[in-house]
């Protein structure tokens, strides 16, 4: 009784899996991936790129270039370093612009996706399914190397 009890609720939690996986990839029309996959190559083409940001924001700070390698590779090294309060400040503000810099990507990148006609949220979506289901993002790359 106990053994044929699980034996239903096993095939049960696959059926609904197989069902979801099946609606997952019904869900958007193929015009839909194919644009998805053409703005997807273009965020891999054109990276927001931190170490550039960083580069030419350092220039706009009042710490040495010297001094601010060394608190970077102290932080990235995983120690803390004594940082003195105008430094403490200087680094916020360096954060602030490279923060700057990335809004002004990620609206950038929102007028891309409205000019390849989909909406930003639609193509945050079909991002998501795309990362996390393997049998859909194998579905999304046959249709890119057709």
């Amino acid at each position: 009784m106990i053994k044929t009890l699980i034996f239903q609720t096993i095939i049960l939690l696959f059926s609904l899996n197989t069902i979801s996986q099946v609606k997952e990839k019904e869900k958007y029309s193929k015009a839909e991936l194919k644009t998805f996959i053409k703005i997807y190559k273009h965020t891999l083409d054109f990276p927001f790129n931190t170490i550039v940001s960083m580069q030419q924001n350092a220039l706009k700070i009042k710490i040495s270039e010297q001094r601010l390698t060394e608190i970077l590779q102290s932080q990235f090294a995983g120690n803390t370093i004594k940082l003195t309060d105008d430094e403490s400040k200087e680094m916020g503000k360096l954060q602030k612009l490279m923060e700057t810099d990335k809004e002004v990507y990620d609206k950038e990148l929102e007028k891309y996706i409205i000019s390849q006609k989909i909406l930003p949220s639609k193509y945050k979506e079909i991002e998501k399914v795309y990362h996390k289901n393997n049998k859909f993002q194998k579905k999304v790359n046959k249709l890119y190397t057709k």
